[in-house]
């Protein structure tokens, strides 16, 4: 099956001087839209109340996955807690695939990579769909234009789409809509610059990926100069601290600016794993590494204790890679383990234990 979606990018983007690239499409569905209508061709648990249109005083949550996706598939135990924590809240959460049935019911008869029990009964408390003509994909994801997978969609009570994100994230705004806390202006305004970001982020990313560092400080300097709102001004001033990174040639300004990022995803431990990946991504293989690892590692360290099961693991190979980068092969070897000690899934131990075969011979080839 082709896949229609791409995996969620996180990365830095770069805006015209204008806020939005002169060309792009505003989406037809965003924060305060009124939410289509479902047209679901399957549901797969017997007890899921089907719905085709949103009844007032009702919050839904309209969530896309795929069985391909191990996000989506890390998701499902949280969405099931959610579900159940407020079913007595007159909520309910339905979630659509574009895969087939036969695809979908094979997936749903294996184990669960965290559970100890297949996905059919991991996602039991929720609403199980798929939709394999696209059609509720195009009127929600393509619409929004939203990439990647899982993304939840939260309608709130009067049939409006009040969030969109991540449904590992959706927690708090999912409680502040129940009840009636939810500040949707102010969510849209946030919304729709990070939107405006990631239209950007291919061609910021085209150029530094190339190596024209001056073409895209140039650009970032036209749009610092352009910027009204402090926030964009701080936002602009923060990606010229990223270029330094990126060139390996980091001052210790830039190396306190990173460090205050890592200080402000504090607490949540999605966000430290974003910053985090995003330094180490940018900084991979310069001088800048050398810098930024002790911090990096203790911020994900720090925030292990809080983390879900599949994340913890993400978190030790990411640790693995900052050491291996740094050709600290002991720290890189043990980190590698506690992944392997971390993960439940067979087919991560199996990826984990072919890493820690490649740390081993790096680091016998470095002592020859």
């Amino acid at each position: 099956m082709k896949r229609t979606f791409l995996a969620l990018v996180l990365g830095i983007a770069v805006l015209a001087p204008a806020s939005r690239p002169a060309t792009a499409a505003e989406p037809s569905l965003t924060i305060g839209s009124t939410a289509p209508a479902l047209d679901i061709e399957h549901y797969f648990h017997e007890k899921d109340q089907k719905v085709t249109k949103f009844e007032d005083g009702k919050v839904y949550v309209v969530e896309f996955w795929a069985t391909w996706c191990p996000p989506c598939v890390a998701s499902m135990p949280h969405l099931a807690k959610l579900q159940e924590k407020h079913r007595k809240d007159n909520v309910q959460i339905v979630s659509v695939s574009t895969e087939d049935v036969e695809t979908i019911t094979t997936a749903l008869a294996k184990p669960h990579p965290t559970e100890e029990k297949p996905m059919a009964e991991v996602t039991a408390n929720y609403t199980l769909t798929c939709d394999p003509d696209g059609s509720v994909s195009q009127d929600y994801m393509r619409a929004a234009q939203r990439n990647g997978i899982p993304c939840a969609f939260i309608v709130g009570k009067t049939g409006v789409v009040e969030w969109i994100g991540h449904p590992m994230s959706m927690d708090d705004p999912l409680n502040e809509v129940i009840t009636d806390k939810w500040d949707r202006i102010a969510f849209k305004k946030a919304f729709d610059r990070e939107r405006i970001e990631q239209e950007m982020m291919q061609k910021f990313n085209q150029l530094t990926r190339t190596g024209k560092f001056d073409d895209a400080r140039a650009m970032i300097k036209e749009a610092l100069a352009g910027a009204e709102e402090q926030a964009n001004k701080d936002m602009w001033q923060g990606y010229l601290h990223r270029i330094n990174l990126m060139q390996g040639t980091i001052s210790d300004e830039d190396l306190a600016y990173f460090r205050n990022d890592l200080k402000q995803a504090a607490g949540d431990p999605i966000a430290v794993y974003r910053a985090a990946s995003n330094l180490y991504g940018a900084a991979r293989g310069t001088d800048s590494m050398k810098l930024l690892a002790d911090d990096l590692i203790k911020a994900m360290n720090g925030a292990m204790d809080d983390a879900e099961p599949n994340l913890q693991v993400a978190f030790y190979a990411r640790i693995a890679y900052i050491n291996a980068d740094l050709k600290k092969w002991d720290e890189a070897e043990a980190a590698v383990k506690q992944a392997m000690d971390a993960t439940t899934s067979t087919r991560q131990k199996q990826g984990l234990e072919g890493l820690l075969k490649q740390f081993e011979a790096a680091a016998k080839a470095d002592q020859e």
